[in-house]
């Protein structure tokens, strides 16, 4: 009987960490921004000076987490498109990174066949947000528009 109520006591511990463990990664670490917020802003690097210039945005979603630089994630739409591509830097090796099921908005797999297709326009928002990582804006001839960090070259070496 005894060995009964330790294997009980095993597997309603792992059931417990395991749902704890999958909430945490997938929930509770996670800010969701609102596009309401006045200090919210969307910037491009500019090519002629490698300085940041905000640009009109409208309809933002975003999540952000302060436990990695990795996990930021928007969604939104953008105006004066023609502009801010004779004026940024194209990046290269653009891979988005997929968001939580919740952040319904962000479709990773669907925006990287998009850029492999040329659909899209990637280029560069921020340049080292934290060391190694840039913020990635990718955006539809529509406005629609998306962003992400990931690794620069500094850790891709």
């Amino acid at each position: 009987m005894k060995g009964k109520i330790v294997v009980l006591i095993l597997v309603i511990s792992t059931i417990f960490g395991g749902v704890s463990m999958y909430y945490l990664q997938v929930y509770y670490f996670y800010t969701v921004l609102d596009g309401s917020d006045p200090e919210l802003k969307v910037t491009v690097l500019l090519r002629k000076d490698k300085t940041t210039e905000s640009i009109d945005f409208y309809d933002f979603k975003g999540i952000d987490a302060d436990n990695s630089p990795l996990k930021y994630r928007s969604c939104f739409n953008i105006v004066d498109i023609g502009r801010i591509k004779s004026i940024s830097i194209p990046v290269l090796d653009p891979v988005p990174i997929t968001a939580p099921h919740w952040f319904s908005c962000f479709k990773a797999k669907d925006l990287g066949l998009d850029i492999e297709k040329g659909r899209v326009e990637v280029i560069l928002s921020e340049q080292d947000i934290s060391t190694g990582i840039d913020r990635v804006l990718a955006f539809y001839p529509d406005g629609r528009a998306y962003s992400w960090h990931q690794l620069n070259n500094k850790y891709k070496k």
